[in-house]
């Protein structure tokens, strides 16, 4: 795992605390708003699976059914979750 080192300046800790605590608490929040939807874009589908684009766009995109909802393509949580089943180790 990398070392990431911060500086903050001398009182400045609570203030650089708070602030991550703050982004973290978001991020939770996003990812619990996205566990609650079945339809999701391109981007959420490849943060639901926790991949990377590129990833996706060369090998799953393909493997999944997708529907097209006048000009946006989406795909369904439950083809999501039936795709992790199926690669499980």
């Amino acid at each position: 795992m990398a070392e990431i080192k911060l500086e903050v300046q001398e009182g400045a800790e609570k203030e650089f605390f708070a602030h991550l605590m703050e982004k973290f608490d978001e991020e939770v929040e996003k990812a619990a708003e996205l566990r609650q939807k079945r339809y999701f874009t391109k981007n959420e589908a490849v943060k639901y699976l926790t991949l990377k684009d590129s990833r996706f766009k060369d090998h799953v995109r393909y493997s999944i059914p997708v529907a097209m909802i006048g000009t946006r393509l989406v795909f369904d949580r439950k083809d999501l979750d039936e795709f992790i089943e199926r690669h499980k180790a």
